[in-house]
């Protein structure tokens, strides 16, 4: 006489939040483009790369006489995650200090190669991306405090490596001075990147 078949229960998935922070000053910065307004948008300038300072921007900006594009970039070390992660959520976490919003744009955001990393002329780009971030509207988002930006596409989150991002505002040929400056990792509130998971 045969055994009868044995059953088994079927172990639901464990779930896991982890927090990253910036490691280090050249994991955050932006890259600038400017030029006077009568040659035209956008700017022609040379781009110049900034990763040293306390702060770092995104903006769109008509703003003493010139265009000003502005690229923010950050980027984090997410190896920690179990390699068989699967993410389920992903919050961009970051000190707001200062913010204008002249033509009542948004802040999006792509997510961009870590490879790309250090920060240079190269990473710069005129137009804007909301792959990762679809757009926080600049006018709601609160200075001298933590703004907290809920990501989309977050599959895009590494579990082996470092995870980047790149910051616009968005929109075309400003009209007035739109910009959000937050704090780096030398300012102090360094940005982070809250991550939860599921593994099997």
């Amino acid at each position: 006489m045969g055994s009868p078949p044995a059953t088994s229960t079927q172990t639901a998935a464990a779930s896991g939040m982890l927090t990253f922070t910036v490691l280090a000053g050249g994991d955050d910065g932006d890259i600038q483009v400017n030029s006077n307004v009568s040659g035209g948008y956008p700017p022609t300038g040379t781009p110049s790369p900034y990763t040293p300072g306390a702060t770092f921007t995104a903006g769109r900006r008509l703003a003493f006489n010139q265009y000003r594009v502005l690229v923010g970039l950050v980027r984090f070390d997410t190896s920690a995650l179990p390699d068989n992660a699967t993410i389920t959520g992903a919050t961009l976490k970051l000190y707001v200090n200062a913010k204008a919003d002249g033509d009542n744009r948004n802040v999006v955001g792509e997510w961009y190669a870590a490879s790309n990393w250090p920060i240079d002329a190269a990473d710069y780009t005129a137009t804007p991306s909301s792959t990762a971030l679809a757009g926080a509207d600049i006018t709601a988002i609160t200075t001298s405090a933590v703004n907290s930006l809920a990501l989309q596409n977050v599959s895009n989150v590494s579990t082996t490596s470092y995870t980047g991002f790149r910051l616009h505002v968005d929109g075309g040929v400003p009209a007035a001075d739109n910009y959000v400056q937050f704090s780096s990792f030398e300012g102090g509130n360094v940005p982070q990147l809250v991550v939860t998971y599921t593994v099997p």
